[in-house]
């Protein structure tokens, strides 16, 4: 994999649109944490059309009393030593 992009933040439609085309052409997975989970809805509507992976902290959802439900083929819970392996499997991560 190459690239990792760690959503750190609440995006508008706008912004969640120009992140997953981003995503897509960069083949990249998505990570959701701190107040990014709160974009989950939006970011798997849009990324449910493409074969991004999309990842979220359960931790970070689970502080801020979000429910998570992974029906979603590309939709991982992950806990914190799942993201440090995570980061390790991609050349590349950056916050967005």
């Amino acid at each position: 994999m190459s690239l990792l992009i760690n959503l750190t933040r609440i995006l508008d439609i706008d912004e969640n649109d120009r992140l997953v085309q981003f995503a897509t052409e960069q083949q990249a997975s998505i990570l959701l944490s701190q107040d990014g989970v709160y974009s989950l809805p939006q970011v798997t509507v849009a990324a449910a059309k493409t074969e991004i992976s999309l990842y979220i902290l359960h931790d970070d959802a689970l502080a801020r009393g979000e429910t998570i439900q992974t029906t979603q083929a590309n939709l991982t819970k992950i806990n914190y030593a799942d993201f440090v392996e995570l980061t390790l499997q991609h050349h590349s991560v950056f916050n967005w």
